[in-house]
């Protein structure tokens, strides 16, 4: 996808508009599906779709470019959903109408090949491990904080999404261990707190 087809603000109303349906998917899937039955290889899939003309109503496309890119993007969603999907890693397949095969197909080859672009699915990334394991509360100021810069600040550019990326896959083992260990959660909780001090200047 052009990263310039579109300015930043557009870009950042696909990603807000993305995470909502995909979370109140989540949800509704949560409250429909028996826990045993989570990815289950015996019961056929659960799939909500998405209608492209319906996504550029939704953000508001009215540029060609903008039009473009919610296809692009649509396509990019599907195509991440179906390797996740395929990893275990989310318990429901994600469709797309009025998107080309073609379109998905070429997304799900280039995200196979780079991994790193792939992105991590909301209830993924909702949380800060690290910090939410040393403050020892998902809504304290310090986490919040850290939500904050990652999704105002991060997600804006491919390098932040790389680094939220393999962030998600390597810090659910270090957040465990801190969470047991007071004198790790000591060292992290002096260790944040100079990151914000930082990042605040």
């Amino acid at each position: 996808m052009d990263e310039h087809s579109v300015d930043e603000a557009f870009r950042n109303k696909w990603f807000k508009y993305r995470d909502k349906w995909y979370k109140e998917r989540l949800d509704e899937y949560n409250k429909d599906t028996p826990e045993e039955e989570r990815f289950s290889d015996e019961i056929f899939p659960k799939s909500y779709s998405l209608n492209v003309i319906y996504v550029q109503k939704e953000l508001g496309a009215q540029t060609e470019e903008e039009k473009a890119f919610c296809k692009k993007a649509l396509g990019s969603f599907v195509a991440s959903n179906m390797i996740q999907f395929s990893d275990k890693e989310i318990p429901f397949m994600v469709s797309a109408r009025g998107v080309p095969e073609k379109m998905i197909k070429d997304s799900y080859m280039f995200l196979r090949e780079n991994p790193g672009f792939i992105d991590s699915t909301p209830d993924k990334k909702s949380g800060c491990f690290i910090a939410t394991a040393t403050f020892e509360d998902y809504n304290a100021p310090e986490v919040i904080f850290f939500r904050k810069w990652r999704d105002e600040t991060l997600m804006k550019s491919i390098s932040g999404r790389l680094f939220i990326h393999y962030y998600y896959k390597i810090t659910p083992v270090i957040s465990a261990m801190i969470t047991r260990n007071r004198s790790l959660k000591k060292i992290s909780k002096s260790f944040l707190l100079k990151v914000i001090q930082s990042l605040r200047k």
